[in-house]
């Protein structure tokens, strides 16, 4: 997979694990923030399954997320992504939450799986679907670190 620039028609499917969102909300300038940022201006897609988004409202109201993040970046972010239902893996995460994770990446057809947890980071990948870091992701795809 190469670079991704203004002139390439491929636009990556990228599966957010919930901690980016989480990441993004207390560092807008971290590595998670400019990767949400580029799903919001149409430069990767966002894919998300039903499971994936009540978790993420949830834990977004355990942290009691300002009302600015949610209406400003969440709520853009989810009406971009691209609605998913959940296939079976080819792998399995030691740690059963994070398996939503992979069965989206799987219906997706995902590029990519962006996480921090050191589960699914153990994997290195699921299928075709490389799984990285926030900054290894905006590395590998271009977009700097």
């Amino acid at each position: 997979m190469g670079q991704m620039d203004g002139t390439e028609d491929h636009r990556w499917i990228v599966v957010l694990d919930i901690n980016l969102v989480v990441a993004a909300y207390w560092n807008q300038t971290s590595a998670s923030a400019r990767i949400i940022r580029a799903c919001i201006d149409g430069r990767l897609v966002p894919a998300f399954t039903d499971k994936m988004i009540s978790g993420m409202w949830r834990i977004l109201r355990n942290i009691s997320a300002s009302q600015r993040y949610l209406d400003e970046v969440v709520e853009p972010l989810l009406e971009l992504g691209k609605d998913t239902e959940p296939m079976t893996a080819p792998v399995v995460s030691e740690d059963p939450e994070d398996q939503a994770f992979l069965e989206c990446a799987a219906g997706a057809d995902a590029d990519y799986l962006i996480t921090s947890d050191r589960h699914l980071l153990k994997l290195s990948n699921s299928g075709r679907t490389a799984i990285l870091t926030p900054t290894e992701f905006l590395r590998r795809v271009g977009l700097g670190a």
